[in-house]
């Protein structure tokens, strides 16, 4: 499927002119005591691209270039069980991404009416404002995803647009089965013919599907932008035909080889980028040396620094180079095997092996001992719970924190709990080759 439409910029003179004008943007800030109003004449010479029903009735399309007509926002219906996390009720600061597996979209259309007199003077004579509230539900083992909307008609419609306008409305899954996107089925009619009057609320929610390459080939992928709605206008007295495409959710579905061989498919917002969540109450040491790592001037997976890393499913070599060469601590080894169970000393990398920023993966570094080093220690009186006796790391020799990577003698215990939350976040984000990730690390 194609990106989502943005609109171009086409002058146009002609002697007399009946055009629709469908003007798209995103909500902005408006007083709930705002009024709508009439857009004025010069709206419509604004950047409008239009196409010639006749010689005489034109229909164009623009996106909108302020808000200040949009009126107060549409009120979700409950019925259609809008997810919370969208948060549409927030004003302009919905959430267009709130979670791994939600797409969110909010848009105002302008309607409106024009005619060129005789004269040359161009005068409104109809107009009617829309919201469309948009959400997308997808599933990590699925790939079919539900696909709900609501078509509002706020009050005060005016002119040739004061009772409405008739559209047909589409899932913007166009395909048939065999493509990326197609709908399975809909609460009401694909396609069904609405009567759009103010104060009118059109809803409906599609379960769609990918059944393009993700579902046939191993390791495919597919990247939807352009998901939505499209409405389709019916010509009528006084407003020619016309047609537009509301397609700014988006998702993600892929398919991939699990470790027994199965092929597991799933979709996911892939504009979403997920964080691994680390703890040094609970992961000690070895969560210690990702935050110390962080301090570097490289800041891996540090989101205020913009900074995330890139999951690399395939990194056997670069964990072999970062810890092929390391000579083990015995004196660590010793204390490790009092406890129960005994432990011992393993190598901790970071980034990690399983991320292009690893240096390893790319021929950046030919051993784990060009690294930054550091070693986890033990405190003077030891409780017997690991997390808690080897809670930090501390440098050997004098790091210039500009170094490509760090590697430290970290328990084996912690560097599990650290690689196990890791491997969790893969699978509950469904995390494929080059998705970003954060790191945040906490007491």
């Amino acid at each position: 499927m194609l990106a989502a439409r943005k609109s171009t910029v086409r002058k146009r003179t002609c002697a007399v002119a009946l055009t629709l004008m469908l003007v798209v943007f995103s909500v902005a800030a408006v007083p709930a005591q705002a009024q709508q109003r009439p857009p004025t004449a010069s709206d419509a010479a604004a950047g409008a691209v239009c196409v010639a029903e006749n010689a005489h009735d034109k229909l164009c399309v623009r996106k909108g270039r302020d808000n200040a007509r949009t009126g107060p926002r549409t009120t979700p219906r409950v019925n259609l069980a809008y997810p919370p996390e969208c948060e549409f009720q927030a004003g302009p600061d919905y959430n267009p991404t709130p979670t791994r597996f939600l797409s969110c979209s909010d848009t105002v259309w302008e309607v409106f009416t024009t005619t060129t007199r005789p004269n040359g003077v161009v005068v409104v004579t109809g107009w009617m404002n829309l919201e469309n509230l948009q959400w997308s539900r997808y599933d990590r083992s699925t790939l079919r995803w539900e696909h709900g909307a609501t078509v509002a008609v706020k009050s005060g419609g005016w002119g040739t647009l004061e009772n409405g306008l008739d559209a047909r409305v589409f899932s913007g899954c166009t395909g048939t089965p065999g493509t990326e996107c197609h709908v399975v089925s809909s609460t009401r009619p694909d396609g069904e013919l609405v009567r759009f009057v103010p104060r009118f609320t059109y809803e409906n929610v599609w379960t769609e599907e990918d059944d393009g390459p993700a579902a046939t080939e191993d390791t495919a992928r597919f990247e939807h932008r352009n998901l939505g709605v499209r409405l389709v206008g019916a010509p009528q007295p006084d407003v020619p035909a016309w047609s537009f495409d509301d397609l700014y959710l988006v998702g993600r579905c892929d398919s991939r080889v699990t470790g027994n061989g199965n092929i597991n498919r799933g979709c996911v917002n892939q504009d979403f980028t997920p964080t691994l969540q680390l703890s040094i109450a609970q992961s000690g040491s070895s969560a210690w040396m990702v935050a110390w790592a962080q301090g570097f001037s490289r800041h891996w997976g540090r989101e205020e620094d913009g900074k995330p890393l890139h999951y690399q499913p395939n990194y056997d070599t670069g964990r072999r180079i970062m810890c092929g060469d390391m000579v083990y601590d015995e004196q660590m080894n010793a204390a490790l095997s009092q406890y129960t169970p005994p432990d011992r000393d393993t190598c901790d990398e970071f980034p990690f092996a399983a991320t292009y920023e690893n240096p390893a993966n790319y021929g950046g570094i030919t051993s784990g001992s060009q690294c930054a080093q550091g070693t986890a220690v033990q405190i003077p009186n030891p409780t017997g719970v690991l997390a808690t006796d080897w809670p930090n790391t501390v440098p050997l020799g004098n790091p210039t924190f500009t170094e490509p990577c760090v590697r430290a003698h970290i328990p084996g215990r912690l560097n599990s709990s650290v690689g196990g939350r890791f491997g969790n976040l893969v699978t509950a984000n469904r995390l494929v080759d080059r998705d970003g990730f954060w790191i945040r690390v906490d007491q």
